[in-house]
């Protein structure tokens, strides 16, 4: 489990209150069908009325407009995700990246072995280093990264409910992520085949064995489900690889049949899967959703500091913006 750290308060202040989620009654998840049909209403006539593609302009990552913040919030509103931009040449480094999502309430990371002090893990292909040892760390690579979400293998103060991928250089070909927001994954799921989205809702339904580094453990082993309501937000949370490597699933024919249909879906059968090539200057803020990337490839002889280089920053929280911006109060 990844330790916790509070970032500082950067710009606006974030209210307590955060009217932008549509929360996810536990009532869906043990089946009643009115209020699966209402929440499945909302989520389509959201998803419907704001372009998942669409590209927020920045003019200040250290401040953002109260405009920005509502550009920002109604995209992450409806589909668990934005994109947005602003000039590289003079907002370079993870410094900036953090100040914007602390304006969207984002404050305390979640670390990992292989990040820095200030919860910030710096991505670019490390397998020629020396002293790069351990490669089951697949974004430390240029290798391709499966559809999954963020910390499936974390609970409690670890998990991670948000985090922000930005680009500060692009490979020389490759690298495009996908994305699909986790809660249309469940929708399409559920109204194809309810029982095994159903299924995929049982507890203890994966296990991930502890991570240790010699005699070291980094990280205890985990079992929990797919698909659950998250206690600290009443939102459909989701944990998920297409991973088959140190990962053991029940042994039960509807986990097996829920989870290779799921994994047509995600490769095949989603509209709403969206294909992004992030260029320097550009990022993704989300709740956790699902995502993969494309393997890459640099140009002969670039490193650390010429090739590929994307920053992540992982959150405890969802993101809130500032209640008082939302609502267009000064």
């Amino acid at each position: 489990m990844g330790a916790v750290q509070t970032l500082p308060a950067t710009g606006h202040a974030c209210a307590v209150n955060y009217p932008m989620s549509q929360p996810f009654s536990r009532k869906f998840l043990s089946g009643s069908p009115a209020a699966y049909r209402q929440w499945r209403e909302n989520k389509l006539i959201g998803c419907s009325q704001t372009a998942a593609g669409r590209c927020i302009d920045i003019a200040d990552p250290w401040s953002l407009t109260a405009d920005e913040i509502r550009q920002l919030a109604d995209s992450i509103k409806h589909h668990n995700f934005v994109l947005y931009r602003y000039d590289p040449h003079r907002y370079g480094s993870w410094e900036p990246v953090r100040a914007l999502c602390a304006q969207m309430g984002l404050r305390t990371t979640v670390d990992n072995p292989l990040s820095d002090e200030n919860g910030v893990s710096t991505l670019y292909d490390r397998t020629g280093e020396t002293d790069f040892h351990d490669r089951r760390y697949i974004p430390y690579s240029s290798r391709p990264l499966n559809w999954h979400t963020d910390g499936y293998y974390s609970e409690g103060s670890g998990t991670i409910r948000s985090f922000v991928l930005h680009c500060e250089r692009a490979a020389s070909l490759g690298g495009e992520n996908n994305l699909l927001d986790h809660e249309m994954a469940y929708l399409r799921l559920r109204d194809r085949h309810p029982a095994l989205a159903e299924a995929l809702t049982s507890p203890d339904i994966m296990t991930i064995p502890e991570n240790l580094q010699g005699d070291v453990r980094i990280r205890k082993r985990f079992r929990g489900t797919v698909f659950s309501v998250d206690r600290d937000t009443g939102c459909l949370y989701m944990r998920y690889t297409q991973r088959r490597h140190n990962i053991h699933w029940r042994d039960d024919p509807r986990v097996s049949m829920a989870l290779n249909v799921l994994d047509d879906l995600l490769n095949t059968g989603f509209p709403e899967k969206l294909t992004v090539r992030l260029s320097p200057g550009q990022g993704m803020l989300c709740n956790n959703i699902l995502h993969c990337r494309a393997a890459y490839a640099d140009r002969a002889g670039a490193g650390p500091d010429t090739g590929r280089l994307f920053y992540r920053i992982r959150f405890s929280e969802r993101i809130r913006p500032p209640d008082r911006v939302l609502q267009g109060r000064p």
